[in-house]
């Protein structure tokens, strides 16, 4: 389309271009837009100009140049127009996202391709499946067909056509060969810029407009693949008029060596391969057979049926090797659509809730579903290969842990990834950094989970609590690879506790009654505090340790006995110096049984694969503030917030309004809560703010008691707006102002559009 829109039929060719365009930004994935407009820039440049003069020389080429660029830049601006719908609100979130002003090089170029794995990559693969981003081929045969395509045009350059300043070219295409320009083109960009950071000049792109605002330099390749079929199907062409020399045929076959030479590097970069890094046996008897099928059709390839059954050959090599792609990996449907405990938990609890509170998971998904040897059992009885039941099995723990995005599917607001209220914004990163580990990165793209599963932390780096208190974050769930097994007892180290120096630490221990003879701590260093236990019958005993600490991994386990079988009900700790504890168990040495003691303001409510907590002291989702403070920026706003003494249940951060006078304290309650609609009743006798912990977004309108009520951005990154002494109804509403108005828009465009096609196939 590009080449006609450029060349011969601007009118047609440029209408049905821009569609294409259209249809790619209505799909929703920028990147794949922008790789498609820096292909049609390379088209561009490189494709072969009809109307150069050679009397005008390098001055007749630019301006020539300069026509072409123009020519397709009316089916991008046509694009714009017919995509409007998707656009405009596409373009007002990239305004809030975190990638506005880019991402830094570093991000853009993960997930670039590793050289090491271009063998495994552009050569299609019987046996182990390597992460889909870096696979890009052709087939064997397909690449074959290219090399011969590619030999046809340099020979024709050399040979047969005059320069590209020279060359005047018709419709009746007897400058075909020069026509592959672009392709070759594409070619090359597409390979050099998937090696994304291992190419020294990516490293000046990623700072560049476009470039910084994606990751995956690797999807770069899908140029490399549309231009590998392109001159496969020259070199096919190529064939029909002359077997290709046999130097051509010992470069193809030395070019496909190489590549499978490539492949046995692929250990190098093995974490990137789902089953066997190498090659086996199979590959490389596909990869051989492959070979002599294109050699032999090419020394016949003067006989009539031979480019046809090398063009057949390409097909049933594809789909062979397709077999091993992710795609064709078919699971079980319930894999996706059927929830596990911590899912059904959390569905019980959340039932009555208006809205639910917020759920956060960390887990580095290196445990195994309980009941993995039944699935196991029941995905060889349907015949899933072993890289299909790793598929299930990886999916069975992503729904174990809830991992973003599936808290979507279950309708389950988390505060990680894309749900919840809460988007990948700018304004959330910032905010996040509250959130992680000092030293580590803001979340990227939502992904906090990822940020908090450090082995640092044993698998899971909890934030502060007052954060997660103020996002409303309700459900905590972690798994058991970081607890402790030790004499047959087990340590839940998840929620560990800092012990003053003699200052008491209650713990409350009955929930649910257990009747035990020991209690067990397990500590950072081997100091014994003083413990004094308030029992179920209120009657009280302090304790002893039985002896000295004994190490148990990186911690230190002091045993208390009790007087006799007890129940506990509260256990006082007290430290002579400053230390954590990092687990309490109840003990029965008479039968060895034990119950974990959940440590902090969480009760634990379920315990399978993972362990589910609940926060006994979270915020509601929207809740009145009697002070706030102003700060001039988000950067000012995130400084005050980490001040230790500073209170969010009690003051909010403003950003950009003045803070007015103290309010006091107040209710709020949700009555009705949707996805473009909240609304509240308040009661605040002193007035106040109200502060919903949603993200501010543009769009959303407020009213108090039905006037107009300006929103203001909150602690950083949640909505906030001014109450008056007494009761109010407050109301949220989406109501961006582009819409409905961009829909009828775009309608209206693509009825033009489809008018003008009509009007240009008649003419």
């Amino acid at each position: 389309l590009a080449y006609h829109a450029m060349r011969w039929r601007p009118v047609q060719a440029g209408l049905l271009l821009g569609a294409a365009l259209a249809l790619q930004l209505l799909a929703g994935h920028p990147q794949t837009v922008f790789i498609s407009l820096v292909g049609l820039g390379v088209v561009a440049l490189t494709a072969p100009l009809p109307l150069a003069n050679p009397r005008t020389g390098v001055v007749g080429w630019l301006l020539a140049r300069l026509r072409t660029a123009g020519l397709l830049a009316l089916p991008v601006a046509l694009a714009l127009v017919l995509a409007a719908p998707q656009l405009v609100p596409t373009l007002e979130l990239a305004r809030e996202s975190q990638r506005s002003s880019g991402m830094g090089a570093q991000a853009a170029m993960s997930f670039s391709l590793n050289p090491f794995l271009i063998g495994r990559g552009l050569l299609p693969s019987y046996d182990g499946l390597v992460f889909t981003e870096y696979i890009a081929y052709d087939g064997v045969i397909g690449f074959g067909l290219a090399a011969f395509g590619l030999a046809a045009w340099v020979g024709s350059l050399r040979c047969n056509f005059p320069s590209p300043l020279q060359l005047r070219g018709d419709k009746r295409g007897e400058d075909r060969w020069w026509s592959l320009a672009p392709f070759v083109a594409l070619l090359i960009v597409g390979l050099a810029l998937a090696f994304g950071a291992y190419n020294p000049l990516y490293w000046l792109l990623a700072n560049l407009p476009g470039f910084s605002f994606f990751r995956v330099p690797a999807r770069w390749l899908a140029l490399l693949a549309l231009a590998g079929a392109a001159l496969a199907g020259a070199g096919l062409q190529s064939l029909i008029a002359r077997p290709p020399s046999r130097r051509v045929l010992a470069g193809t076959g030395a070019l496909l060596l190489a590549l499978a030479a490539a492949a046995f590097l692929a250990d190098r970069a093995a974490e990137e391969i789902v089953g066997p890094a190498l090659p086996t046996l199979r590959t490389l008897l596909a990869w051989g057979a492959a070979l002599v099928v294109l050699l032999l059709g090419a020394r016949l390839a003067g006989r009539k049926p031979v480019p046809l059954l090398l063009a057949l050959a390409v097909g049933v090599e594809l789909f062979a090797a397709a077999h091993t792609l992710a795609y064709n990996q078919v699971v079980p449907e319930d894999v996706y659509s059927a929830p596990r405990f911590t899912l059904n938990q959390l569905r019980a609890e959340t039932t009555a809730q208006t809205p639910p509170g917020r759920y956060l998971g960390i887990s580095p998904l290196e445990f195994d579903p309980g009941d993995v040897d039944r699935l196991n059992l029941r995905y060889q009885s349907l015949g899933l290969s072993e890289i299909g039941i790793r598929t299930a099995l990886v999916a069975t723990k992503m729904r174990e842990i809830a991992a973003p995005n599936l808290p979507l599917v279950w309708n389950i607001p988390s505060i990680d990834g894309f749900d919840g209220g809460l988007l990948p914004s700018d304004s959330y990163a910032a905010f996040s950094r509250l959130l992680v580990p000092a030293g580590e990165d803001a979340a990227v793209d939502g992904r906090l989970r990822e940020r908090l599963a450090l082995p640092a932390c044993r698998g899971a780096c909890l934030p502060e609590l007052r954060w997660l208190n103020l996002t409303n974050t309700r459900y905590l769930a972690l798994d058991k690879t970081g607890d402790v097994w030790f004499e047959g007892v087990a340590y839940d180290l998840a929620l560990p506790q800092a012990l003053a120096a003699g200052q008491p630490l209650s713990i409350v221990t009955d929930n649910p009654p257990f009747e035990a003879t020991a209690l067990d701590l397990l500590l950072d260093s081997a100091d014994a505090p003083a413990l004094r236990v308030t029992f179920t019958d209120g009657t009280q005993a302090a304790l002893l340790p039985d002896g000295e600490a004994v190490a148990a991994e990186a911690f230190w386990r002091v045993r208390y006995p009790l007087p006799d079988a007890r129940t506990p009900q509260q256990v006082d700790v007290t430290a002579q110096a400053a230390q954590t504890l990092g687990a309490l168990t109840l003990v029965d040495t008479r039968t060895g049984d034990f119950q974990q003691v959940t440590l902090g303001a969480w009760r634990r409510i379920l315990s399978s694969d993972i362990k589910l907590y609940e926060n006994l002291n979270v915020l509601p989702r929207a809740f009145v503030v009697p002070q706030a403070v102003s700060a001039a920026n988000e950067a000012a706003a995130i400084d005050l917030l980490r001040d230790p003494a500073f209170d969010p249940a009690q003051t909010v951060v403003l950003m950009g309004a003045d803070a007015g006078a103290t309010g006091g304290a107040g209710t709020a309650t949700i009555t009705r809560y949707a996805s473009e609609q909240i609304e509240l009743t308040v009661s605040a006798p002193q007035g106040g703010w109200l502060l919903l912990t949603d993200a501010d977004y543009p769009g959303w309108r407020a009213t108090v008691n039905e006037s107009p009520a300006a929103i203001v951005r909150a602690d950083g990154l949640f909505r906030a707006v001014r109450l008056p002494a007494g009761e109010s109804r407050v109301t949220f509403a989406y109501q961006p102002a582009w819409w409905p108005g961009v829909l009828v828009f775009g309608a209206a465009a693509w009825l033009l559009w489809a008018a003008g096609v009509l009007i240009a196939r008649r003419r």
